[in-house]
């Protein structure tokens, strides 16, 4: 197109030339050119545009010889499209000649193997955590190994949660775990243990409303993690003393929105679920340091609605504070707000009928203060303490004492500056090493 203006300019070169001199501005030359030589705008700017060294005879022929030129690619793309055949051909030379220079031998093998399908569960690491449940429903996910095991009597480290929030309880688990959330209104819920965001111990948690679809003024009281056979039954004990056991295989195949498990009164909440699979002994502790332990087959099995029978006799004041399964070669500890704790074997806890009211397993004075966990252990076990200042501390089992069953305990953790033990649980064995509390 300016091909063509060019060469109608060279072939009027006098009259273009006489246009441009005698044009008042340079829109009256553009007017001017484009009537003389019936040419559009655009191409009367590259008349206006054109150098004077291009008008000599050498320039004029180099535009004839890139007109020509031109004709001619357009002749054949012209050609080009309008033969299919002649398209096939082109593409087929032009692969060929990709072929020659960047052909080689196959580096990627074909297989035929079925492919298995991927879930996320597989591409999450299987790591040993703690989850922690806050008073208020913040849950959180920890490393096991940001808790390394300490000497007995020591400080602890600090965990976090909010101001006016303290721990409710703590699970070892494994990051493939599913995580079950009993609540104050007698549902379960149910989120895996990675679902869970995972943060440093000095992090604030997420509220539990994140993962499980909570009700409004629903708060979730307990978490366990998944029974380890179908043929199990879950054993869930009340603050008011009621038990309950029910087969494990309910809460397994619940829907995602939970399910009810327990029928709990306005002023009654779940303070320990356990998942069996073999009989044992029931023991229930009250918060006046009595237990009450009868036989598993003592309870019999109910469904998902009822609220389940009378586990001990309480006196007016006293509920239920913690219980749990335990086999003829475990022992129990018990541990004091005060950090004083002990452990005591099972044998010394003569077996009841359902529904007594216990005896006495720890005897409360100014040095130890209330009973505020008991939970069965073995010597290779570990445990993790936690304080109403947010300290945490890790302790082998074996550096625990062992003692009888009405004796007081020695110093776990140092509960100095008006802090308190609120929360006891075991753990899965880590590291052997021992590091000094900090601070």
């Amino acid at each position: 197109h300016i091909l063509l203006a060019l060469t109608k300019a060279l072939e009027n070169i006098d009259d273009v030339i006489s246009i441009i001199r005698g044009a008042r501005d340079v829109p009256t030359a553009r007017a001017d050119l484009m009537s003389k030589l019936e040419i559009d705008d655009v191409q009367a700017n590259s008349i206006l545009e054109l150098r004077l060294q291009r008008l000599t005879a050498l320039e004029i022929s180099k535009v004839e010889e890139e007109l020509k030129d031109v004709r001619e690619k357009i002749l054949s793309l012209e050609k080009i499209l309008a033969s299919e055949d002649l398209r096939r051909s082109i593409i087929k030379d032009e692969l060929k000649e990709l072929s020659k220079k960047y052909g080689d031998k196959r580096r990627t093998k074909i297989s035929f193997r079925e492919i298995k399908a991927r879930t996320i569960a597989d591409l999450v690491p299987e790591e040993d955590d703690v989850v922690i449940l806050s008073e208020g429903s913040l849950l959180k996910r920890v490393s096991l190994e940001e808790y390394r095991a300490q000497r007995r009597g020591g400080k602890g480290i600090i965990t976090s949660t909010r101001k006016e929030d303290s721990v409710k309880t703590i699970l070892s688990c494994s990051s493939h775990d599913s995580i079950f959330m009993f609540t104050n209104t007698g549902r379960v819920l149910r989120t895996l243990a990675y679902e869970i965001e995972k943060k440093s111990r000095k992090s604030v948690g997420v509220t539990a409303a994140s993962y499980v679809p909570l009700q409004e003024g629903e708060v979730v009281e307990q978490i366990m993690k998944a029974p380890e056979s179908r043929e199990s039954h879950l054993v869930i004990l009340t603050r008011n003393g009621f038990i309950k056991r029910t087969p494990a295989e309910a809460i397994l195949d619940m829907r995602s929105s939970g399910i009810r498990i327990i029928a709990l009164e306005d002023d009654d909440e779940v303070v320990s679920v356990e998942a069996i699979s073999r009989e044992g002994n029931i023991v229930a502790i009250s918060n006046s340091g009595k237990a009450s332990v009868f036989t598993t087959s003592e309870v019999r099995p109910t469904g998902r609605t009822s609220r389940g029978v009378r586990a001990m006799k309480l006196k007016k004041g006293e509920y239920i504070i913690t219980g749990f399964i335990a086999q003829d070669d475990e022992e129990v500890l018990t541990v004091s707000e005060n950090g004083i704790g002990k452990r005591t074997p099972i044998a010394e806890f003569s077996v009841h009928h359902r529904g007594s009211s216990g005896i006495l397993v720890f005897k409360k004075s100014e040095r130890t203060g209330n009973l505020v966990k008991a939970i069965p252990v073995r010597p290779d076990d570990e445990i993790m303490i936690i304080t109403r200042n947010e300290k945490t501390i890790r302790l082998k089992v074996s550096g625990i004492k062992s003692q009888a069953r009405v004796t007081s305990g020695v110093k776990l953790i140092d509960t100095s500056d008006n802090d308190a033990v609120i929360e006891v649980s075991r753990i899965e064995p880590g590291e052997e090493a021992e590091e000094d509390a900090e601070k």
